[in-house]
């Protein structure tokens, strides 16, 4: 489970911004939207946290940040050489000799932990492991770059961090992370780590999520099943969910193109087709329709609505998210769907019979409908820019509003901040 995730100089994100998965001792909603934990001090968590602000806020940065993170973590030890820019490093326009800061703090097997790390485009620059298997941090990893000697300052912990730590001291490049290396190099310690970052933190912005993980849960008939009921929780009136697939000899592509587009095209889809170097298969997607007198009708799916895509765009990753437990970042939620649908895609991770391996979401909105008794008022965060054009991220629940509080009246007024001013 997450608890809490900073970032600090990351696009319009200059001082450190924390989003926390922490619930405060209120007692709102506590028997559906609290999840509890065996962390002694840390027994309450929050199953989602909706992140409100005008556009061009830093809503979309936030949620970037954490994929930036989870990305130089699985790429940074097989992926590149000493001297290579370290990829997604993108430093505030007022710090860009400053590096740039991650660190978040999560469960993993009843223990918690605290990792980060500090990094310009050129060298990993600070590192550090913590965890916490009782109420005491127990110091794992510290690693600090020494401007003036041009070289590291170490410490790895040599009663709790097992194994070769000498070979992977050494055989981490300035541009790559100790924890990834590590366990690049059989780690076997940390190899839950890197697949609680490979497998808990799904998701991304609005465009990047795509029906790739419905398609393959559809494969399946047990399983797309689930994804019809999902979609017709929703009264999309679907019947049916009919893909066909044809095969697609790559190494003809036109000569027409341009040899660096054809290259470039060629390696991206062997890259999404590993089975085979010279053949891709071409996927087409229609839905069945039943109408009140028993007849059926097919509709191809670029005829159907963009509510309808994006319905089933969500389908595979909700169902997969809620059934493992893994933590759901996403951008824009309401893109193309009805305020109901949002409350209902958010209220799966609210109910304990749906949710019950304590799945998490973290989205961003601006669907003000649901800012009522919906959530738990610590569930609901608000960022904006100051004059400097720096986003700052804060609760609602700072605010300190009144139990009774007509919340969505009074942040589309202005009292929370967060939002657009026009001028008229």
């Amino acid at each position: 489970m997450l608890i809490e995730f900073s970032v600090t100089n990351f696009c319009s994100i200059l001082e450190k911004q924390t989003i926390s998965m922490v619930a405060n001792n209120s007692d709102e909603l506590s028997s559906t939207h609290i999840l509890n934990t065996e962390i002694k001090n840390l027994t309450r968590l929050l199953p989602c946290a909706v992140v409100y602000g005008a556009n061009a806020s830093g809503k979309s940065n936030l949620i970037d940040s954490m994929g930036v993170m989870r990305q130089i973590i699985l790429d940074s030890a097989d992926k590149g050489q000493e001297g290579q820019a370290i990829a997604g490093i993108e430093p505030h326009a007022l710090a860009k000799n400053s590096p740039t800061e991650f660190e978040i703090f999560f469960i993993l097997e009843n223990v918690r932990y605290q990792y980060g790390f500090a990094a310009t485009k050129e060298r990993i620059v600070e590192e550090w492991l913590y965890a916490y298997p009782h109420s005491r941090a127990q110091r794992w990893l510290e690693r600090e770059f020494d401007e003036e000697l041009n070289s590291f300052d170490w410490y790895i912990n040599a009663d709790k961090v097992k194994g070769a730590r000498e070979l992977w001291k050494d055989s981490t490049r300035d541009n790559a992370l100790f924890l990834s290396t590590a366990t690049q190099l059989n780690s076997e310690q940390f190899k839950p780590l890197i697949n609680w970052f490979r497998q808990n933190l799904q998701g991304g912005q609005a465009e990047r999520v795509s029906e790739s993980i419905t398609l393959k849960t559809c494969e399946d008939e047990s399983k797309r099943q689930q994804i019809l009921d999902f979609l017709n929780e929703a009264d999309l009136s679907i019947a049916d969910i009919n893909i066909t697939r044809e095969d697609l000899n790559i190494s003809n592509l036109s000569d027409a193109l341009p040899a660096e587009l054809k290259k470039s095209l060629l390696q991206k889809i062997t890259e999404i087709n590993s089975s085979s170097e010279n053949k891709v298969q071409k996927i087409e997607v229609s839905f069945s329709h039943s109408t009140e007198q028993g007849e059926n009708f097919s509709l191809e799916y670029s005829r159907e609505s963009d509510g309808t895509h994006r319905m089933f765009e969500l389908a595979g990753i909700w169902l997969h998210v809620l059934k493992h437990g893994y933590v759901l970042r996403l951008d824009e939620l309401e893109r193309s769907l009805h305020p109901l649908l949002v409350r209902y895609l958010i209220s799966l991770f609210h109910d304990p019979e749906v949710n019950k391996n304590n799945a998490q979401l973290i989205v961003t909105t601006h669907d003000s409908s649901i800012l009522d008794k919906f959530l738990r008022r610590d569930q609901y965060w608000l960022i904006e820019k100051d004059r400097n054009q720096a986003s700052s991220l804060c609760p609602l629940s700072d605010f300190k509003p009144r139990d009774n509080e007509a919340l969505q009246k009074n942040y589309l007024q202005g009292r929370y901040g967060a939002l657009p001013y026009i001028n008229s």
